[in-house]
């Protein structure tokens, strides 16, 4: 467990999340609404299959709404580069029931772009993988 930790530290330091984006400023800004579409995973670990989202990029960056659970929602926020991309790593805590409970780290990524009108991202944790469209409102 110890050596576990260790690591995840270490790649922490070293890098391994993704390099932060400075803001973009207010090209993007706006409020974007569309749906989450579960694309692979299931049952309650990956919560309801198609629902519907809204983001409010201010700054260039959002915070995208992360299912951890079916009764826990966190944050994982987002930065976009100047083209209007991005990509973020976000290390959550959780519960592991496969054969008995234990708790245990994984990471969420957010990766996507901002074109035109559109913001496609894709959500994929150890678990699932969700596909996002949203529309300028």
């Amino acid at each position: 467990m110890n050596r576990i930790l260790i690591g995840l530290f270490g790649c922490l330091l070293s890098g391994c999340a993704a390099a932060p984006v400075a803001p973009v400023g207010t090209a993007f800004d706006g409020s974007y609404a569309g749906e989450s579409v579960l694309i692979r995973g299931g049952g309650y670990l990956c919560g309801v299959p198609d629902s519907p989202l809204t983001l409010s990029v201010s700054g260039g960056q959002f915070d995208y709404p992360f299912a951890v659970n079916l009764v826990r929602t966190t944050p994982v926020p987002v930065k976009l580069a100047a083209d209007g991309s991005f990509v973020t790593n976000m290390l959550y805590g959780t519960q592991n029931f496969l054969f008995i409970s234990r708790y245990e780290n994984q990471w969420v990524t957010v990766r996507g772009r901002i074109a035109g009108q559109t913001l496609d991202a894709t959500v994929t944790d150890d678990r699932c993988t969700r596909r996002v469209t949203a529309q300028r409102v």
